[in-house]
């Protein structure tokens, strides 16, 4: 792809976040595994089967917030399940983005939780990569992701999708500078 290439400033104390965006018809590689269960739902009704799985971290309350997500439509919300609860989770958004403008049909790879006993495992790289390996199944081609400048799970988990550099950023307003 043929890029125009910018410099930006983003005065001290401005928190951004970098935006990402990749072309991909075919499946990320990635290990099968035994030891989690990856879900989707695209509406509440089809996330009420995950209410047995709604305990530590992952509960009641956060579990109905998801569930209100989805009544709102144009989502996905992905779900990793691991020792009969749910470890990691996320959302997908089609075509739909309140910061940026996104083509028709683009997948929005929303933030990802997992929960902080199973973090360092590969389980919200594994909830990230099936999400987009399922919307690729789906038809879809084009995606985005986009995360804080200070996140360096998020950022790790994008550069191992393969998205490479950002293409741009958006500002969110004063925060502490980073720190070095």
């Amino acid at each position: 792809m043929d890029r125009r290439e910018l410099t930006l400033g983003v005065p001290v104390g401005m928190d951004y976040q970098m935006v990402f965006r990749q072309e991909r018809t075919e499946p990320i590689p990635c290990e099968e595994r035994d030891d989690v269960r990856f879900v989707t739902a695209d509406d509440p009704v089809s996330a009420l089967r995950l209410l047995p799985t709604v305990k530590g971290q992952y509960g009641l309350p956060v579990f109905l917030k998801a569930l209100a997500r989805l009544a709102l439509g144009n989502r996905v919300g992905y779900f990793v399940i691991k020792d009969g609860m749910v470890v990691s989770s996320g959302f997908a958004w089609i075509a739909k983005c309140r910061h940026y403008w996104v083509e028709p049909g683009a997948v929005i790879i929303g933030g990802s939780w997992t929960s902080t006993d199973y973090r360092g495992q590969g389980i919200g790289l594994y909830g990230v990569v099936s999400t987009i390996n399922e919307m690729v199944a789906r038809g879809h081609h084009i995606f985005y992701a986009d995360t804080d400048r200070d996140n360096k799970g998020g950022r790790r988990i994008i550069e191992r999708c393969g998205w490479g550099d950002p293409i741009g950023l958006y500002i969110l307003g004063p925060k502490p500078p980073a720190e070095s």
